[in-house]
């Protein structure tokens, strides 16, 4: 595996499969095959995050050739499942990663990383959630909180709870 910052570069046809905050395990991506046609998986570093591509022929991935290929079943199982372990490649170690779309392609590295930056730029704060631990605020929270205060405090359900009886007409209370 190879790290490149995007910078100048011979133009050519680069397959990007995911983005991520932390760089893959190098082990696990040297010894991961995207494409068969393409060459070993790599990281291309954009912006604070690492872009896992693959350098692939531009006879087989340009635009015409590809929507040929797309069209026909076996050729898009194929291309599928390559992607498919790209993907968990750059997931490979526990590495938290957004999968980008099947037949992601750009010209060249430089063309990837300022796609990837922009892409975060536009973005703005959606593109960094809060991180909270599973079940800790957010929607459940709310419901959970809502159904407490409907229920009253704990341990006390509704069919329980002993409200002063309203005198019926013509009775007397006695006070």
């Amino acid at each position: 595996m190879s790290t490149t910052d995007a910078g100048p570069q011979a133009p050519g046809i680069v397959c990007a499969f995911a983005v991520s905050r932390t760089p893959p395990n190098p082990a696990l991506l040297a010894a991961a095959r995207g494409h068969e046609e393409g060459g070993p998986l790599r990281v291309v570093r954009a912006g604070g995050l690492c872009l896992v591509v693959q350098d692939v022929p531009a006879a087989l991935f340009d635009e015409e050739a590809l929507t040929e290929r797309l069209n026909r079943p076996g050729d898009l199982e194929r291309c599928a499942r390559a992607h498919h372990r790209g993907v968990e490649a750059a997931a490979a170690g526990r590495v938290p990663v957004v999968p980008l779309p099947m037949a992601t392609l750009y010209r060249g590295d430089l063309t990837a990383a300022r796609a990837v930056t922009a892409r975060l730029a536009g973005a703005g704060d959606a593109a960094r959630p809060p991180v909270r631990p599973y079940g800790v605020g957010g929607e459940g929270a709310r419901r959970r909180g809502l159904a407490r205060a409907r229920r009253g405090p704990r341990g006390t359900h509704r069919s329980r709870r002993r409200w002063p009886r309203l005198p019926q007409q013509g009775e007397r209370t006695t006070a």
